[in-house]
């Protein structure tokens, strides 16, 4: 899902995609596939294009085992 839409005010309704989605001071609240959805402000960056793109990269090289796993901290750093 990502969600699209101009935030230039504090209350008001814009569409998402053909359905009614209600912007408030503190939450997206829309409909996607019938089940309603609610996404605070704060994490909308989440629902950026970019932010999902990135996460279906990240998906297909975890998928692909393109991943290292680090036993600590420590080890992580000393990575560098």
């Amino acid at each position: 899902m990502v969600l699209r839409a101009q935030l230039s005010t504090a209350s008001s309704t814009v569409r998402l995609r053909d359905s009614p989605m209600q912007v408030t001071s503190q939450a997206v609240y829309a409909e996607r596939n019938g089940v309603p959805v609610t996404v605070p402000l704060d994490q909308l960056w989440f629902w950026s294009s970019e932010w999902i793109a990135g996460e279906r990269r990240a998906s297909a090289q975890i998928a692909a085992g393109q991943v290292i796993t680090f036993m600590s901290d420590d080890d992580f750093l000393a990575s560098f």
